[in-house]
């Protein structure tokens, strides 16, 4: 998965489910193929998300 991949699917399960993936779940379903930098990437995007979505600026 490329890193906008990956900040899709932690975007969507949030959405879904109103919690945040853990990382258990969240590398499991990425899947081994996926490269770490690009979970990592992806992870900081998520949260910037997540900042705005909390009025904070990032």
């Amino acid at each position: 998965m490329s890193r906008h991949e990956v900040y899709e699917m932690l975007k969507e399960h949030h959405k879904k489910t109103g919690h945040i993936m853990t990382p258990v779940q969240m590398i499991l379903a990425a899947g081994e193929e996926t490269d770490p930098a690009s979970i990592i990437e992806a992870v900081h995007m998520f949260s910037r998300y997540l900042d705005q979505q909390r009025g904070k600026t990032a």
